[in-house]
């Protein structure tokens, strides 16, 4: 499964967010994942998590709609040492701040009203579709490394389902 051993190294950021319904195999799901998360997702509910380099820094469920606000910083320093001219010259490779926004929403009766939105710098990666969605960046290059769906409502198998 997606959430392997990589996922706790830390320059992963693995964002989950719930679309419909999400809880009739979130038990199982977390069993196999070995994600640390909180096992009391309700029938239905919206659900949204930030696991950055192992570290859950945020596990919300609610009959409401969720929105998440997320920021994490790209890269890190690379120090060259070089002589130029005579001269000892060190170079940083620049930073930057990368925004994440989450939003979920569990099953409400109207027609449309389930949503799964994982925006990366104002691009949504999340698949959407029922059950959890899961979006994987790496830290380091602020790349997105996969983006998938995993139907925790109906399929006891958790199958991985990607595009």
């Amino acid at each position: 499964m997606v959430c392997g051993f990589l996922l706790y190294l830390p320059k992963y950021l693995l964002i989950l967010s719930a679309s419909d319904e999400c809880s009739q195999h979130w038990r199982k799901f977390l069993e196999v994942s070995k994600l640390q998360l909180r096992k009391d997702v309700g029938w239905r509910e919206s659900y949204a998590a930030v696991v950055d380099g192992g570290m859950v820094k945020a596990d919300e469920r609610t009959v409401e709609e969720i929105n998440i606000n997320y920021e994490f910083i790209v890269g890190h320093p690379k120090y060259s040492v070089e002589y130029v001219d005579g001269e000892l010259k060190v170079g940083c490779k620049p930073l930057r701040y990368c925004k994440v926004k989450i939003k979920s929403k569990g099953f409400t009766g109207a027609l449309g009203a389930c949503k799964s939105e994982i925006m990366v710098d104002n691009i949504d990666f999340s698949m959407n579709k029922i059950g959890i969605n899961i979006v994987v960046i790496d830290k380091e290059t602020g790349h997105i490394m996969d983006s998938i769906n995993v139907n925790t409502y109906s399929d006891p198998n958790l199958r991985i389902n990607r595009v």
